[in-house]
């Protein structure tokens, strides 16, 4: 970069600040946000710009929705000119969307904003959305299938999931996720009271391993590389521990009102944990609503740390959205809830959430797979059902979310159940996502010593304790371990059995 470069650089970035203060004055002024998301887009932030141009487009709904109301009780007068001012700035907006979605490949979702926009604004703008869905189409038609996929990797996709939606994940789009130059230093790295709670979780939650930097790569300035190691001899088979989490989602909802769907075993009612998702024959309710849980702790958990936010809020739109989405991707808009809840209840920053604060990225220059809908409009909309209003909370703002998704990105365990009911071969299935506090800490070993188990306690028809199927880990070794020796996992498997190497 010359100096001329430098100069831009640093003037851009002088305006963003500006624009920052601005809008923490005034955040109901859609022309700023809309300001600031081409000057992101300048700096090469366009996956930011995407948040900045819709919160602009939330704005200019509302203002429209509220004039329109103005005009039915007092009349048309005084309020056309006002009208049309705010449809010229969503014009504008939508315009704005349209080119940075088609930047980012996001040609499916484009496809979607072109037709809202051709149905709102048609007359008008007509030729320019149809320009960008005609780009659009002709992108996706270029992303034939086998185009460019590795074959094995697209034979295993098919068998597991189905061709149908196999062609739905070549529609994804792609961003790389950064450490952005702005971000205050406690957020690039875990600070040293990040590391004590996770080595205390590890002290008060096993007798058979603890936290030590890895002998996989030593720690220095820039990374902090922990390892799970024997603290003495372990046997072959043995348990290391139990590894509970309240940072998982599930493909169908748990939370009162549920879209599980209703399964009997022997005449009893099957119920989904909210917590851990695990199947369950108990009837341990919330004191609030008719939300379930296998046992008092989960119960107990639920209520500190995310449910209160939760309840009698109905997300069922969120979970019918997820439907349309490939399965690669369709998890995540439930567990930005399960995330968003847990932080929103806490009244914490979200990254100095402990949960999040002890996950680490995967800052990578390739691109991961990014959309308009899972990184931008379903935060934003699960933030406005728990009260916090995106435009005005500095704590949400898109920087603040793509950190958080890098970090469980990398943290996350996709592991897909087909257990609900007592017929295997007729049984519901649902599918999870799932961080887990302990196994996050695991390394990478081509030949492993240890490996996850989900939960086996069955409940039987007559005590109808415990559960199963759901998010709580069983960590076994998988052969004799050394006191000191670094215990490892395997996490090369892939979907379907698809291993890192066969998805190079």
């Amino acid at each position: 970069m010359d100096a001329k470069d430098r100069q831009k650089v640093f003037e851009r970035s002088h305006t963003i600040i500006n624009l920052t203060k601005s809008i923490r004055s005034t955040p109901s002024n859609s022309s700023l946000w809309l300001q600031r998301a081409e000057e992101l887009h300048q700096m090469g932030y366009t996956d930011l710009a995407v948040g900045d141009v819709w919160k602009a487009a939330m704005l200019n709904d509302l203002k429209i929705e509220t004039t329109h109301r103005v005009r039915a009780q007092l009349g048309a007068k005084g309020t056309k000119s006002r009208l049309e001012t705010i449809l010229d700035s969503q014009r504008e907006v939508y315009v704005s969307l349209a080119c940075f979605l088609l930047l980012l490949e996001d040609y499916a979702e484009l496809i979607e904003i072109c037709d809202d926009g051709l149905a709102k604004y048609g007359v008008i703008l007509q030729e320019v959305f149809s320009t960008f869905r005609t780009k659009a189409e002709e992108q996706l038609g270029s992303r034939s299938p086998g185009l460019n996929v590795n074959t094995k990797a697209e034979t295993l996709y098919k068998t597991y999931h189905g061709a149908g939606e196999f062609e739905k994940s070549l529609e994804s789009a792609f961003s790389r996720f950064l450490a952005y130059p702005f971000m205050p230093p406690e957020y690039l790295r875990r600070q040293p009271k990040d590391v004590a709670q996770s080595k205390l979780l590890f002290h008060t939650g096993t007798t058979t391993c603890h936290l030590l930097s890895s002998s996989v790569r030593k720690w220095d300035e820039s990374h902090d590389v922990f390892g799970i190691f024997a603290t003495r001899n372990i046997e072959a088979g043995e348990t290391l521990f139990e590894d509970r989490t309240i940072l998982g989602s599930c493909s169908v909802s748990a939370s009162a009102p549920s879209t599980l769907p209703e399964e009997y075993v022997n005449g009893i009612r099957a119920r989904l944990c909210e917590n851990c998702y695990g199947i369950t024959y108990r009837e341990i309710t919330a004191c609030c609503c008719e939300t379930y849980y296998c046992s008092i702790h989960c119960r107990d958990i639920a209520l500190a740390c995310y449910h209160k936010v939760l309840c009698g809020k109905d997300f069922t739109w969120l979970f019918d959205d997820c439907k349309k989405l490939p399965k690669s991707v369709a998890g995540n808009g439930p567990l930005w809830l399960r995330i968003l809840a847990i932080c929103v209840q806490s009244g914490l920053h979200p990254l100095d959430h402990p949960i999040i604060a002890r996950l680490t990225p995967n800052y990578v220059p390739v691109g991961r797979k990014w959309s308009f809908t899972n990184m931008t409009k379903q935060p934003f909309e699960i933030l406005g059902a728990l009260g916090i209003n995106a435009c005005k909370d500095e704590r949400y703002d898109s920087w603040v979310l793509h950190t958080i998704w890098a970090r469980v990105l990398n943290n996350r365990c996709l592991e897909h159940t087909c257990n609900l009911g007592s017929n295997p071969n007729e049984s519901k299935h649902y599918d999870l996502n799932v961080v887990s506090p302990m196994y996050s800490f695991f390394n990478h070993s081509c030949e492993p010593n240890a490996m996850s188990q989900g939960v086996t306690r069955y409940p039987t028809t007559e005590d109808f304790e415990g559960c199963y199927g759901g998010t709580t880990k069983v960590m076994k070794a998988t052969r004799g371990i050394r006191r000191g020796e670094e215990v490892f996992v395997s996490y090369a498997e892939f979907e379907g059995g698809e291993t890192r190497e066969d998805s190079v």
